[in-house]
């Protein structure tokens, strides 16, 4: 198991829970796509086992290397984004990330907890 202190905000870690075998860590929690049986598919939270002990917990065992975000740089405004965070998908406001229902999302280079991580345009 990597140890909280070890990993990286913004890196997807292959490992295991009850849902998921990866996970991005946004430097709070991990962020999973979870599917259920009935076709709804939704980015849940989940903790590291160091802050833990109760529930289930995603357990990273290693970096999956191949996983890029796209950088705040590379962001186009006024474009959608899909991506991990309390919201699967965004628009780029130029500053910060804005979602259907208006909620402001700031992006996992920023400081700050709940962040948006962009994977994708939309």
């Amino acid at each position: 198991m990597i140890p909280k202190s070890e990993l990286e905000r913004g890196c997807m870690y292959s490992g295991d829970c009850r849902n998921a075998s990866s996970a991005v860590w946004d430097g709070r929690k991990f962020i999973y796509t979870r599917s259920e049986w009935y076709g709804d598919v939704y980015n849940e939270y989940i903790s590291h086992p160091d802050d833990d002990s109760v529930h289930d917990v995603f357990v990273p065992e290693s970096e999956v290397l191949d996983f890029i975000y796209i950088p705040k740089s590379a962001l186009d405004t006024g474009r959608w984004y899909s991506g991990f965070g309390n919201t699967e998908c965004a628009m780029w406001m130029g500053e910060y990330f804005m979602d259907s229902d208006d909620k402001v999302h700031i992006h996992i280079e920023d400081e700050g907890d709940y962040p948006f991580i962009p994977m994708k345009e939309n």
